[in-house]
């Protein structure tokens, strides 16, 4: 594949970054991924689609592999921890502070709608290792959370925890999916917040 390097004044551009360079890689290959899934997707498909040749992607990538492994800790990064990790001060501040913590986390997730499709879709997938990856960051708010809230003498378990942490993270889902109408975003966050008057009226 021929590689646009000259400008339209027959000047050759001057090379993007390496980290430049990673980050069209990733943007091509969210789209790819979430059409075909990472299985089916080649790394000829995503140079293509980058517009990119294949040493650049070996230049910012060893393999497939560790673009999956890349994008899936930026999604995680993006979505997952944002939208589940708000601070203890929040939730223990009571109803009013907690629910403009949620309503920033969702805006932001509904941002980058297209990595949050990526990780519904391959999440589903147990052969896919952002099951494992989101598990495991489940596993890791939820146990912080917990002994946290164990200063009260009445906290929520850690099941409760990874329970909420998954509903939130449908409810950004269901949002996406319809396609992040302001009714449906409204609708997402006011489920939202009836979640989090579940969790503050457990620690208090």
């Amino acid at each position: 594949m021929a590689v646009k390097n000259k400008q339209s004044d027959g000047r050759s551009k001057k090379r993007p970054g390496v980290e430049e360079q990673k980050a069209i890689i990733i943007d091509s290959a969210i789209g790819l991924f979430i059409e075909q899934g990472t299985q089916n997707t080649s790394i000829a498909q995503i140079c293509a689609s980058a517009d990119v040749s294949k040493p650049t992607f070996y230049r910012c990538f060893k393999d497939k592999d560790e673009l999956v492994s890349t994008l899936y800790q930026d999604a995680i990064n993006a979505h997952v921890e944002k939208l589940m990790g708000f601070t203890i001060h929040e939730s223990i501040s009571g109803k009013e502070s907690l629910n403009t913590a949620l309503d920033e986390l969702f805006d932001r997730i509904f941002e980058h709608a297209k990595l949050a499709q990526l990780l519904l879709r391959e999440y589903s997938d147990p052969r896919s290792p952002a099951s494992q990856i989101i598990d495991s960051t489940f596993e890791h708010i939820a146990k912080t959370m917990e002994q946290s809230f164990r200063q009260n003498a009445a906290h929520p378990s850690r099941t409760f925890l990874k329970a909420m942490m998954a509903a939130f993270q449908w409810l950004v889902h269901d949002a996406i999916k319809a396609g992040l109408t302001p009714k449906k975003k409204k609708e997402a966050k006011q489920a939202a917040h009836e979640l989090a008057a579940a969790l503050v009226t457990q620690i208090k």
